[in-house]
């Protein structure tokens, strides 16, 4: 039986108020996984951390949330973590200092033997896996993913897009992937693989995968963080043969986010959330920035730019919010596997052109919803919908949306109203609020 395929992740792109005007900022970690320092034997919290030399890789609870008292990670160690069902972001919550002499890195990793692409880090996106000629390159997963390479035109695929737009690979060739998100990263999110290549019939090994786009970590302190050491969220190198620099092959992912959160921030270490790029491979698109403090005495390395504002809280209250709930009729499930490569939902074909359920919280009806359709290869599509119902509880169901039949769709829902209320927060008006959620590839 044809059958559509889907997969499914709620992921929520809000940009609302924050109380700026708080005398002291609170991390609202509860203290529960005690301290955490990786050089000491055995490891401290969690128990199932795994110590390989001076090399700490820490499994990510179900929701990506760390309750610490301390985080000591001492000069030499570097710290990685595995990511959950989820693909949350990590959110390192402390009570007391953050100390960090060492490495804290969610980078994506770099595509591997064709057409192998690379991997997101935790709450990042996979690259596209690459194509033999006459055959498209896969996208990148994510909101920002890089286009695959287009048949019969080999060494060509875009890089992930985040902060900026992914690198393009040429005029009449794949671009890149577009820019998602905002500035004070609310809410966390990490950042898009880069596409696929075609390749080249006189060779069998050149359809290269793209870059996977660096993951997304948030760490927030009740008192003080000290950063002389390393923090990246980097996008991986799409892949490509170094003897043949004029070639663009697959597409880097996109650099992920970082965001500090304390009273008091300093140091003089080195920040990094930049896109994956060889000379041979067009590189993904910058990743995003964000301190909050109320005393800045540090001196960072930091690349790209960074935005700076006054503590807000990790996780704002009464957000709007808004799900894709079914597609077609099948429900879509809670926890998503978030990759091109393994779909939460199989869509009957019948269900072509599908219907798509809309849930929202805290969203005016009457709100225009827009919905995006992201074949793993093809053109987008693009319908809407309107939000009926109460403002705590919306629905809107978006008809006749044609499925790919051949293969996997990312799915994204769009929605932005103007607020009646004036909100301010830094000293900043907020006029419009932005949310979207997704299913695939996210």
């Amino acid at each position: 039986m044809n059958r559509f395929v889907a997969i499914l992740v709620a992921c929520f792109f809000v940009f609302a108020g924050i109380n700026a005007n708080a005398s002291s900022f609170n991390s609202e970690s509860t203290g529960a996984h005690g301290a955490f320092d990786p050089s000491t034997t055995p490891a401290q919290v969690p128990a199932d951390t795994v110590i390989s030399g001076t090399s700490a890789l820490v499994p990510l609870t179900a929701d990506g949330i760390f309750n610490f008292t301390t985080v000591n990670i001492p000069s030499g160690w570097t710290v990685t973590f595995s990511k959950n069902a989820a693909n949350t972001p990590v959110y390192i919550l402390a009570k007391d200092d953050v100390v960090i002499n060492g490495v804290i890195d969610v980078s994506g990793s770099s595509a591997g033997t064709p057409p192998v692409p690379g991997k997101g880090g935790p709450g990042g996106y996979d690259g596209g896996f690459g194509s033999g000629l006459g055959m498209s390159g896969w996208n990148g997963s994510g909101p920002g993913g890089g286009i695959g390479g287009y048949p019969n035109q080999y060494w060509r695929a875009g890089g992930g897009g985040f902060g900026i737009i992914g690198g393009n690979a040429g005029s009449g060739f794949p671009h890149g992937g577009a820019v998602y998100g905002n500035s004070r990263l609310i809410p966390m999110i990490g950042g898009s693989g880069g596409g696929g290549a075609t390749g080249n019939s006189s060779w069998n090994n050149d359809y290269f995968g793209g870059g996977g786009g660096g993951g997304a970590v948030l760490i927030a302190s009740s008192k003080s963080i000290v950063i002389n050491g390393s923090i990246k969220a980097d996008g991986g190198d799409g892949g490509c043969r170094e003897s043949w620099g004029w070639q663009g092959l697959g597409g880097g992912g996109s650099g992920g986010s970082i965001k500090l959160i304390a009273n008091s921030i300093k140091g003089t270490g080195i920040i990094s959330a930049v896109g994956g790029a060889k000379r041979c491979t067009n590189h993904g698109g910058d990743g995003r920035i964000r301190i909050e403090t109320y005393v800045n005495n540090f001196s960072f390395s930091i690349a790209p730019q960074y935005t700076f504002g006054l503590p807000g809280s990790v996780f704002p209250v009464s957000a709007p919010s808004i799900r894709i709930s079914a597609v077609g009729g099948v429900s879509m499930p809670a926890t998503p596997a978030a990759s091109y490569s393994q779909p939460d939902a199989v869509i009957p074909k019948t269900a072509n052109p599908a219907t798509i359920n809309i849930a929202g919280s805290n969203i005016p009806p009457g709100t225009v919803v827009t919905v995006n359709v992201l074949p793993q290869v093809g053109a987008s599509v693009t319908a809407e919908g309107s939000l009926s119902g109460t403002l705590q509880s919306t629905t809107a169901t978006v008809n006749n949306v044609t499925l790919s039949a051949g293969y996997t769709n990312l799915i994204i829902a769009r929605a932005a109203y103007t607020l009646q209320t004036a909100i301010f927060w830094d000293g900043e008006k907020i006029e419009e609020v932005r949310v979207a959620a997704a299913i695939g590839g996210e």
